[in-house]
């Protein structure tokens, strides 16, 4: 009897270990996965304080321009089809006031991949990502 519950104690150790092999597994597929998304998409953001910006974004596959006046403007642009390298590129230049510009292009995530700030009038401000 007392090699039966050897047995059985054995049993439920293995049995432990499997499962937490399989948790260990499952997460880190997850994490995987999930960096793999936020590589497919940035987000492109102009902060204008005091005046009006106009500018372009885009990457090998498309230009886009557009403008803004003070405050916050935002756009999510997503990774072409069959692209092992991706760049992505933005700038703003302020065109009515003085104060600043900021061009951000941010992972999904939220982690910023590059920034750039101007000040004046004419001035540019000029961000790219590699990914």
């Amino acid at each position: 009897m007392s090699s039966f519950k050897r047995d059985r104690s054995g049993l439920s150790k293995l049995l432990i270990v499997i499962v937490v092999v399989i948790i260990v597994v499952v997460a880190v597929a997850a994490v995987l996965l999930l960096n793999a998304a936020n590589n497919n998409k940035v987000k492109i953001t102009v902060e204008c304080t005091g005046g009006s910006w106009s500018g372009a974004y885009g990457d090998s596959s498309s230009l886009n321009t557009w403008t803004g006046g003070t405050g916050t403007k935002s756009v999510i642009i997503d990774r072409p089809a069959n692209t092992p390298e991706w760049t992505v590129v933005a700038n703003a230049i302020m065109i009515g006031g003085s104060e600043s510009v900021t061009v951000t292009i941010s992972a999904m995530d939220g982690r910023v991949l590059d920034h750039a700030t101007a000040s004046g009038f004419f001035a540019m401000a000029q961000a790219q990502a590699k990914l």
